[in-house]
């Protein structure tokens, strides 16, 4: 049975505790994040891992954007319950515990003092975007999540100058690589190769741009995450308005044109499905499916644009939600995975055979899915993705390398906890904690951990 921790009788050194620690020793110790609906089931090592035990090896796991402390989201004794099999797995193979955030309690900051053991005004790290004394103000001169704003070197460089193979995957701060014989996959927002963030399509609405003005951009700054777009209305005499299409929208997903239709399939007047076809040098091509909202198109090919350079990948639609009229949000995931973010290039392709195209994360920064209702369910559905493509990538990697050292980051954006759903019902501190009645609080707090 699920239920809420005691949240006021705690000390107030125990309530600085916020970010968790896991670290496991032995080959092969995998580590996922559970799905709040579907429970997970620990991953047993890979033959190849059994076979390596002889020589210990590291695999340090670090659930980024997770909340845990020892007040109201104590994982530990989550694990203990049974709840969170593959931490508990951790906990009982290697080494855990609260640690005290560095500030700001950005992820950068706290990584950089995570993988060197030295703070901020050691490392360097002192935030994300970082501006330096006689730079502009309009715009970072340093980006924190680069290994190049790092001063001390990182765990990883330590353990590969003792001669073991490692394996560093999705961790900030870890790209451009810095290992000369090992394997280093994506380093998150390290503006290192060609990266191409999920995007969002939204009809064009002004007053909901100027709503979300600056906060539709990765960091603030840069990649449009959501994006508007005017529809066509489908004249009435064309030979397309027969097949029930009432509107269509072009959708530049980074170079690679997609035709978006808004089709009437049951013939009652409304839109109720959109139909994707791919779109090249102006060819509508075939169709690629025809999705009602909440459903999933399978990953299709595409080739997207980079500085230029053409990179194969692959996309994912989702209808997300319809409304009236050409009232539509659409989600399109982008494999994330290429050549240009994996040191060695080969690593793509094998990981893509192994694990699928690549959901690193879901959502962004800043979150984009906490809009509208129908986000829940799509944040849910994708965040699942990301944690299902994770584990068939760290079994992967074990079986092929057999590395003697794994640094692993998941990142589940603060939104699922900070949005309108969740956090502010079941933490004490919010002002929203008296707005809902017990039995409304236990229920969520219960879908959180299920």
């Amino acid at each position: 049975m699920c239920r809420p921790v005691n949240t006021r009788h705690r000390g107030h050194f125990q309530r600085s505790r916020s970010l968790l620690l896991a670290a496991a020793m032995g080959l092969g110790c995998t580590g996922s994040s559970e799905p709040p609906v579907q429970r997970a089931v620990a991953v047993a090592p890979t033959n190849a891992a059994k076979s390596s035990t002889a020589s210990p090896g590291l695999h340090w796991f670090l659930p980024d954007g997770m909340r845990a402390d020892p007040d109201v989201f104590d994982v530990f004794q989550w694990a203990e319950e049974g709840r969170m099999p593959n931490l508990h797995a951790l906990m009982q193979r290697g080494t855990y515990g609260w640690s005290i955030p560095t500030f700001p309690t950005h992820t950068p900051t706290n990584f950089a003092t995570l993988l060197t053991g030295a703070p901020p005004e050691v490392h360097g790290v002192a935030d994300g975007p970082m501006r330096v004394e006689g730079g502009p103000l309009a715009r970072p001169s340093i980006g924190g999540f680069s290994s190049s704003a790092r001063l001390v070197p990182a765990a990883w460089s330590l353990l590969e100058d003792t001669g073991r193979k490692v394996v560093v995957l999705s961790m900030p701060g870890s790209t451009p690589p810095e290992l000369a014989n090992g394997v280093t996959i994506r380093g998150r927002w390290g503006g290192w190769g060609a990266d191409f963030p999920a995007l969002l399509f939204e009809n064009a609405d002004p007053e909901r741009q100027r709503s979300l003005g600056r906060l539709s951009r990765l960091f603030m700054l840069s990649t449009e995450l959501t994006r508007f777009v005017t529809p066509e209305l489908t004249a009435p005499d064309a030979p397309s308005y027969d097949k029930g299409a009432r509107y269509s929208a072009k959708l530049d997903v980074y170079g690679h044109e997609v035709l978006a239709q808004g089709v009437d399939q049951d013939g009652n007047g409304s839109t109720d499905a959109i139909t994707f076809r791919h779109e090249q040098a102006g060819d509508p091509g075939e169709t690629t499916s025809t999705l009602s909202p909440g459903e999933w198109s399978a990953w299709v090919p595409a080739t997207l644009d980079w500085k230029a350079q053409e990179v194969p990948s692959a996309l994912r639609f989702h209808v997300v939600r319809l409304g009236d009229g050409q009232d539509f949000r659409i989600r399109i995931l982008v494999d994330t995975l290429n050549d240009t973010v994996t040191q060695p290039a080969r690593e793509a392709d094998a990981l893509r055979a192994d694990a699928g195209p690549m959901v690193d994360f879901v959502d962004n920064f800043p979150a984009q899915l906490i809009h509208y209702p129908e986000d829940q369910s799509t944040f849910l559905q994708e965040a699942r993705m990301s944690w299902e493509w994770h584990r068939r990538a760290v079994a992967s990697l074990y079986e092929r390398h057999q590395p003697g050292a794994v640094f692993h980051n998941i990142y589940t954006p603060n939104q699922m906890l900070t949005s309108r759903w969740w956090m502010g019902f079941v933490d004490p501190k919010s002002r929203r904690y008296g707005d809902v009645d017990e039995a409304t609080r236990a229920r969520l707090f219960c879908f959180l951990v299920q």
